[in-house]
């Protein structure tokens, strides 16, 4: 196992302001970043953009390494905005240690140094003269025996050679503490280390659950030998002889007393050899035929890869067998191999394309960081641009002059969706309702209540607006009137479990937060599950993230956004009133810089997806049953 140390120094002399840190975002992964410039505001500016981005990333460790080229590819995005004359003198190191693999990419001046076990010391960065982004990725493994040492200087040239290979020895106590004194009493610079250490002083006994576990069965074997001894007769009179002996008092007694010693440490150590070489001949033993049987699995999935039920199976018992070799860290190569190999047959086994957002241009000029974003709804072939606290209205795609309009009274945004009449309501964190005008907004009246109810989330159709109360149990109705919108009137008998949303097309779709789906069918007793059909693995709806339902009865599909994946099924009628299953079709899987807020669907074949920095629409289409991305 590596050890993995961090060291700081900020001198007061030194006119540079230096950052360094360790993250562990997954537990089979660690990043480190280290960044270094002389404008301090600049630095910290780069610093959250860097962290957030690292923050924002889910680490699977299947694909990690897209990961680490997603957040150099967004840095190098980000300081385009820049003067270059701001961020000539930036230094940044991005590490990232998943296992034994080490990956690393630099901007300009920082190192990193490979102190290898014969002594010989390596640089194992890429230096771009003056360079102001991430140019190369360099990968390795860090062997046992080795050190690795990262830092925002030329640290060979500044602690010397000798110092580096007499530090890599050191156990990560003492290294902290010895690096600590020489640093602070020595060098006059700012100085941010991490080392990683493979080091033969780490205890595997100690540190490797696998070994832990061995030698916890072989204290055992130990104990019961022991045990077994001490309840044999042999055993008492033995003990009962010995005490008995004059032991001191001639050299005959003495060899008789070390003999029955050497007898006794003799059969322990038998035992406890035997035991050895049983523990760790089943470990290996079982452990390779376990990964034999994960192979055979995978290939037997790959064979299936056209009946997804069929293969789900498959590939679920394959990938239960490599978690637990992973976690046992026993043949990780292999075990690695095969996962990765799994990532990919999925995506083609489940119909699932991954988009680079990052790689997109927004369709709004505008600076997110005052717009906020939260949505986007086209009508008319225009645009209506929802931000927290402010609103683009009627905004024409390539405008450059844009309107910025704040909501009446200070209110924010809650929720909001359009109907097929095209109207819009907004609902406020005051629990007030709003709909854009021409240039500004008004606020949409209820009668016989003194407010609006408290709620969660806001649809319409045909009319009316329907409320998600925050109780979680019921949809309230209001039907439009005269001066406004009658009073609340619940949709149906109150449900036992909490809705977590709900969607429209005719029929009203109730999301549960045990992620059942469930439909209204007009009577206040009848609501039925609807059936999922193909769906890939298993169904699940994260809560804890942004969720978005899209029913509309001019659209084909069905479409929701969970987190970072947009999933698209298709009704098995075209009437509402007899759907009772969706057919899975299509999944788009979104990389972004921040994680999607809201998609609104116009059509089919163009999704608008709102992230905290951009806007984008993602177009495609369907032929012969798969969807094409433009």
């Amino acid at each position: 196992m590596i050890q993995i140390n961090g060291l700081h120094n900020n001198h007061t002399s030194s006119t540079r302001s230096t950052r360094s840190h360790i993250l562990t975002p997954h537990d089979a992964v660690s990043l480190f970043c280290i960044i270094d410039g002389e404008d301090e505001s600049i630095v910290s500016i780069l610093e959250d953009h860097i962290l957030e981005s690292i923050s924002s990333t889910e680490w699977n460790p299947r694909e990690t390494s897209h990961d680490f080229s997603y957040i150099t590819e967004h840095y190098n995005t980000f300081v385009t905005s820049f003067p270059r004359e701001d961020i000539s003198d930036i230094r940044i190191l991005l590490g990232m240690l998943q296992w034994e693999d080490l990956t690393l990419s630099t901007v300009w001046g920082t190192h990193g140094v490979f102190i290898e076990e014969s002594g010989d010391c390596i640089d194992i960065t890429v230096h771009e003269n003056r360079s102001h982004e991430f140019h190369s990725i360099t990968n390795g493994k860090i062997p046992v025996g080795t050190t690795v040492y990262l830092a925002n200087d030329d640290i060979e040239h500044i602690l010397g050679y000798d110092v580096l290979t007499e530090l890599a020895r050191l156990t990560p106590d003492i290294w902290s503490e010895t690096s600590k004194r020489i640093i602070e009493r020595e060098i006059a610079v700012n100085l941010h280390i991490i080392r990683l250490s493979h080091r033969s002083y780490i205890n595997p006994t100690i540190q490797n659950g696998r070994w832990r576990k061995q030698w916890d069965i072989l204290s055992n074997r130990g104990i019961v030998f022991i045990e077994y001894i001490r309840s044999k007769k042999m055993w008492e009179k033995t003990k009962w002889i010995i005490q008995k002996l004059p032991i001191l008092s001639g050299p005959r007694y003495q060899f008789a007393f070390l003999s029955v010693g050497i007898l006794l440490l003799f059969a322990l150590a038998y035992s406890l050899i035997s035991s050895i070489l049983g523990v760790l001949s089943t470990n290996m033993s079982d452990s390779k035929n376990l990964l034999i049987q994960a192979k055979i699995l995978v290939d037997d999935g790959q064979k299936l890869s056209g009946n997804p039920v069929a293969f789900n199976t498959k590939i679920t018992q394959a990938e239960k067998i490599l978690f637990d070799l992973r976690k046992e860290q026993t043949h990780m190569v292999d075990t690695q191999e095969l996962l990765s190999r799994i990532a990919t047959m999925k995506k083609e086994v489940y119909d699932i394309q991954s988009i680079d957002m990052t790689q997109l241009n927004s369709i709004i000029p505008f600076n997110p960081a005052e717009f906020n974003p939260v949505g986007v709804i086209e009508k008319d072939k225009k645009l209506i641009l929802l931000g927290e606290e402010w609103a683009i209205l009627n905004y024409v795609t390539g405008d450059k002059t844009i309107r910025v309009i704040p909501y009446p009274g200070g209110e924010r945004v809650k929720s909001f969706d359009s109907g097929e009449d095209g109207s819009i309501y907004i609902l406020t964190l005051q629990n007030h309702i709003l709909s854009p005008r021409r240039d500004d907004f008004a606020y949409v009246n209820v009668t016989w209540q003194n407010s609006w109810e408290d709620a969660l989330s806001i649809k319409t159709f045909n009319g009316n607006i329907y409320l998600l109360d925050a109780a979680k149990n019921q949809v309230q109705r209001h039907k439009p009137g005269v001066n406004g919108f009658s009073q609340k009137s619940g949709l149906m008998e109150q449900v036992q479990s909490a809705i977590f949303d709900l969607s429209i097309d005719g029929g009203v779709y109730l999301y549960m937060d045990d992620g059942r789906i469930l439909r209204y069918a007009g009577d206040k007793n009848t609501i039925t599950p609807i059936i999922l059909n193909k769906i890939p693995g298993e169904w699940s709806i994260d809560t804890s993230k942004t969720s978005i339902f899209i029913t509309r009865s001019y659209l084909s599909y069905t479409y929701i956004l969970n987190g970072d994946h947009i999933w698209i099924f298709q009704p098995d009628s075209k009437r509402f009133q007899d759907v009772k299953a969706w057919n899975y079709i299509w999944q788009f899987e979104l990389k972004s810089s921040h994680n999607a807020k809201h998609i609104s669907v116009p059509r089919d074949g163009l999704i608008y997806v709102t992230t905290a920095d951009w806007v984008y629409d993602l177009k495609f289409e369907f032929v012969d049953g798969k969807i094409i991305f433009k």
